[in-house]
């Protein structure tokens, strides 16, 4: 039955009332169709807010004797999100009941609210520099400058948050790698150009531990028109744990695709693992530490790291790093140390 409010007697009654028409009304006047299609309608516009659980406060806020179940529907930005029941598809009850009753066998109660995306758009450019090699056992060292080459890399990153610990991401990202030398020693095009998708969850929330996981694929076009394209599945996590204010660890693990300028491809898939922490010595003085190893076909790299990072204002940063790698294959070994410094803008 239908409850419709009639304001001479101020109380709910279920005679006389005509049929409802599909169309909501107050009906306030008399021999007007009452409402059929819901005793009690709450409705929320708040972008960036979680209007699933204010329009649930709502629903409580309205609720009365006469109601008989429950329901909400959210509208996101991308898709019509139905949040109510489970194996009825509604509730009944009232609002707090249907709540109280989220665990029980016959009905759950939940919601789910994404927020408006956060749009980063990136750029980046690297340049990468190697010098001579040393022979061990003597020798004249190996000119290493035909690997130098500048790296271009523009990425856009959609950021929707899906409650208040778990998110969605979705990124694309283009790159352009420059030679310094456009021939190698053996007469190969250097350069190449490629895209990448990654999409995946964020999670945290806490401000203790937050972290994120996603996978996605790249494709890499060597400028050399006798290599084919170098295509690799990604995968990219990151975990973050706020030790203290002051101190934070974290662990990373990546795939990429890395060009050659020597053999019979263009490149490969390179498997990065990283751990390492940082240490705040004042509000805009940061120091950090490091391990990590990389995996390439027959080849590994063991590296230690420390840095820091100096803050000169909000938006810019002088930042540096030291890095000794130990690098292996099943016939060579090698070693090398590289210092970088460079300064970070933020807006």
């Amino acid at each position: 039955c239908v409850t419709a409010l009639q304001p001479d007697h101020g109380v709910c009654e279920t005679d006389h009332v005509p049929g409802g028409d599909g169309q909501l009304s107050h009906a306030l006047l008399p021999g007007e169709k009452g409402p059929q299609d819901a005793c009690g309608v709450f409705g929320v516009y708040a972008p960036g807010e979680e209007v699933a659980k204010l329009t649930y406060y709502g629903l409580y806020a309205l609720q009365h004797r006469g109601q008989e179940s429950a329901g909400i529907a959210a509208r996101v930005s991308f898709a019509l999100v139905m949040l109510c029941c489970t194996r009825r598809r509604r509730a009944i009850g009232s609002a707090s009941l249907v709540a109280r009753s989220a665990s029980s066998a016959d009905t759950r109660f939940w919601y789910i609210s994404l927020s408006e995306p956060v749009r980063t758009l990136t750029g980046t450019i690297a340049d990468f520099s190697y010098g001579d090699t040393r022979v061990s056992g003597g020798g004249p060292p190996v000119d290493g400058s035909e690997q130098d080459y500048r790296e271009y890399e523009a990425a856009l990153r959609l950021d929707y948050e899906a409650t208040d610990r778990v998110g969605v991401f979705a990124e694309a990202a283009i790159n352009t790698r420059d030679y310094d030398r456009d021939i190698s020693s053996g007469s190969l095009r250097l350069g190449s150009d490629g895209a990448s998708v990654l999409g995946g969850l964020t999670f945290g929330g806490d401000g203790k531990l937050t972290g994120e996981a996603g996978i996605g694929y790249q494709i890499q076009s060597p400028d050399e028109p006798t290599y084919d394209d170098i295509n690799a599945f990604l995968a990219r996590g990151s975990l973050v744990w706020e030790a203290t204010g002051l101190t934070t660890f974290t662990l990373t693990a990546e795939t990429e695709i890395d060009d050659t300028v020597t053999g019979t491809s263009g490149g490969s898939a390179v498997y990065t693992f990283k751990a390492g922490v940082a240490h705040a010595l004042r509000r805009n003085v940061t120091i950090t530490a490091g391990v990590g190893a990389e995996l390439q076909n027959s080849s590994s790299t063991i590296s230690v790291e420390a840095g820091g990072e100096y803050k000169l204002n909000r938006s810019l940063a002088v930042v540096g790093d030291v890095v000794h790698k130990h690098s292996s294959d099943s016939s060579t070994s090698s070693d090398e140390t590289t210092l970088t410094m460079g300064l970070r803008l933020q807006r």
